[in-house]
C-alpha cells in the first residue's frame, strides 16, 4: 500500500495500518551566528540534528602600545585560551638638559618607571636674577669675570706686535699717578720703550724720564693710562725682572720666559703670562700686603712652594678671583695660620693638588662670604684647629672631615659664629668641643659626631657643646636618645 505525504495532508490506501512520515537527519557546524536548522523541501521533518564538536583554539599574544582584535583563524570555531603575556619593563634615568627629551623604552619593552635626577643646586642663588630653569626663579648676581678695561692702551696685543727682536718681553700698564719715571738697570734688561714715544738702553740706567701727558690715553675710571715695554736676551740675577715697583703699574703681561719675583705693587691688578711665559711660584707675586686691587692672574695652575701660605695670602683685602685657576701645593702639612681670611678672596673650585693642612688656626677666620670649604683641603693631619672657621657667617658646608687625633689643644672657637653651617663631620673626638652655632647642623652630622666621639672612660671627661636646639633634635628621635646615653656612658659632658 502506498502512502504519500505531502502539504495537502496524507494520501492513504485502504487496508493500511500504521502511517510514517518522511524524517530528515542533518549535520551543522557551529557558527558565531543564530542558526535555524529546518528540513529541505519536500522533506516532512528532522529526525536527527547533529551539532558537530566546537573546535577552539589557544592564542598567545604580545601587549602593545596600539588596540588589539583577537581573532580564531579560519580552521577554528573559536577561541579556548587567550594567553597574554606579562608585560616586559625597564626604568630610565634621565639627567636634564637644555633640548625637550622623548624618553623611550628600548625594543619590545615598556617603561615602568622614569627617574628624573635632582640637582641640590638648582636653587634661586645659583640661577641668575631675572632667569628660571625648570620653575626656579633666579635670584643670583652673576659677577662677570674682570677684563681689562676697553679704553686702557691694549697693552697685550701692543706686545704680541712688538717687532724688537728679543726673547723675553713684558709690558706694565700705568695710570697717571706719578709724572716721571726712572729707567732701573735692575729690571730693564736691554730695551725700553714708552707710550710716549721714547726708547732707552741700559747706558740709560739711571735717567729720569718725565711723562708726556699729552700722549697718555684717558680711561673713563678717571685717569690717564700709560705704558713701558721692557725687551731683554738674558734671563738671570737682576737683569730683567718684570718688576712692579712702581705705585701707578696697573696691569702686567709678560711673554716667553718663567718668572717668580714680580715686586711690591699694591695696585696691581692682574698678571698674564703669554706665549709660554708662566708663573714660577705664587709666592712671588706683588701685593702679599696691603694689595687692594689684585683681581686676576691668568694662568692655570699656579705652583705653590712654600709650606706656609699665611705670608702669601692673609694680607690680600683685595677682590683676587682664583675660581679659573688651580693651585700646586709642594709641600704637605702646610702652615695655613691666617691663610684665607679675606672675605672677598675666591678659592678654586677643583685644584691641580690637595693642599694637606698643618697649622690650621684661624685659617678661614673672618672670610665672610664663603660657602663651602672645598674637597681638595685635607685635614686628616691638621694639628691646630683654633678659630679655623670662626666668624665664616655664610659657611654651609664642609666637604673633608676634621680629623681631631692630632689636634694639640681643644679646637676654642672653631665654629664661632658660624650660623648657616649644615653639614660638618669630624673623626677622632677626644678634646672639647663646641659646635653650638651650628644650630643648623642636619641630623645625621649630629649623630655621626656622637659615634666618632672617643671613649674617655677611666680618663678625663670632656665636653661637647652642641646648644639647646641641636639637643632638641637628638632628643627627638630614638636614634638621637640612644646618642645622648652613649656619650654619658662614654664619660662625656653633653651640653
Amino acid at each position: 500500500m502506498e502512502i504519500v505525504i505531502n502539504n495537502n495532508g496524507l494520501e492513504l490506501e485502504l487496508g493500511t495500518t500504521e502511517v510514517y512520515p518522511i524524517l530528515q537527519e542533518k549535520q551543522v557546524t557551529p557558527t558565531k551566528e543564530v542558526q535555524e536548522v529546518i528540513a529541505d523541501e519536500g522533506i516532512y521533518g528532522l529526525s536527527k540534528v547533529i551539532v558537530d564538536k566546537v573546535k577552539l583554539q589557544d592564542k598567545e599574544v604580545n601587549p602593545s602600545t596600539t588596540k588589539q582584535v583577537v581573532n580564531a583563524d579560519n580552521e577554528y570555531t573559536g577561541l579556548n585560551d587567550v594567553i597574554v603575556n606579562a608585560v616586559a619593563t625597564e626604568e630610565k634615568t634621565v639627567i636634564p638638559t637644555k633640548e625637550e627629551q622623548i624618553i623611550t623604552p628600548s625594543e619590545d619593552k615598556f617603561l615602568s618607571k622614569v627617574i628624573v635626577n635632582g640637582d641640590n643646586n638648582l636653587v634661586p642663588e645659583n640661577i641668575s636674577e631675572g632667569k628660571s630653569i625648570f620653575g626656579v626663579e633666579g635670584s643670583g648676581k652673576i659677577e662677570s669675570e674682570w677684563t681689562p678695561e676697553s679704553d686702557w692702551w691694549d697693552i697685550e696685543q701692543i706686545l704680541k706686535d712688538d717687532t724688537e727682536d728679543y726673547k723675553y718681553k713684558y709690558i706694565i700698564l700705568m695710570d697717571d699717578t706719578e709724572p716721571t719715571y726712572t729707567v732701573s738697570s735692575y729690571t730693564m734688561g736691554d730695551l725700553i720703550k714708552t707710550s710716549d714715544g721714547y726708547t732707552y738702553t741700559r747706558n740709560d740706567a739711571g735717567k729720569v724720564h718725565t711723562w708726556d701727558t699729552s700722549k697718555d690715553k684717558w680711561c673713563s675710571k678717571g685717569y690717564y693710562t700709560r705704558y713701558i715695554l721692557s725687551c731683554s736676551n738674558s734671563l738671570g740675577g737682576n737683569y730683567f725682572k718684570p718688576y712692579a715697583t712702581n705705585v701707578s703699574s696697573i696691569y702686567l703681561v709678560f711673554s716667553g720666559f718663567e718668572q717668580q719675583d714680580f715686586g711690591s705693587s699694591t695696585r696691581l691688578i692682574a698678571i698674564k703670562p703669554i706665549n709660554g711665559a708662566r708663573i714660577k711660584d705664587f709666592t712671588g707675586v706683588p701685593g702679599t700686603s696691603g694689595n687692594y686691587g689684585l683681581t686676576r692672574i691668568y694662568q692655570d695652575v699656579i705652583p705653590i712652594t712654600d709650606a706656609s701660605l699665611g705670608a702669601y695670602f692673609s694680607g690680600r683685602y683685595c677682590p683676587i678671583d682664583f675660581s679659573k685657576n688651580q693651585f700646586d701645593f709642594q709641600q704637605r702639612n702646610v702652615n695655613c695660620n691666617n691663610a684665607f681670611g679675606n672675605p672677598f678672596l675666591k678659592l678654586p673650585k677643583t685644584n691641580f693638588t690637595t693642599l694637606y693642612v698643618g697649622n690650621g688656626n684661624s685659617m678661614f677666620s673672618a672670610h665672610y662670604s664663603i660657602e663651602e670649604i672645598p674637597k681638595w683641603i685635607n685635614f686628616d693631619n691638621i694639628t691646630n684647629a683654633n678659630s679655623l672657621f670662626s666668624a665664616c657667617y655664610h659657611l654651609r658646608k664642609v666637604h673633608n672631615r676634621i680629623n681631631m687625633a692630632n689636634l694639640t689643644s681643644a679646637p676654642t672657637n672653631m665654629l664661632y659664629n658660624c650660623y648657616d653651617v649644615r653639614e660638618i663631620y669630624f673623626s677622632n673626638v677626644s678634646l672639647t668641643l663646641d659646635v653650638s652655632y651650628a644650630s643648623k647642623m642636619r641630623i645625621e652630622c649630629l649623630l655621626d659626631l656622637f659615634d666618632n666621639l672617643v671613649d674617655l672612660t677611666g680618663g678625663t671627661a670632656q665636653t661637647l657643646k652642641i646648644g639647646n636646639i641641636n639637643k632638641q633634635k637628638l632628643e627627638a628621635i630614638t636614634e638621637g636618645q640612644e646618642a645622648l646615653a652613649l656619650a654619658v656612658a662614654k664619660n662625656w659632658t653633653v651640653s
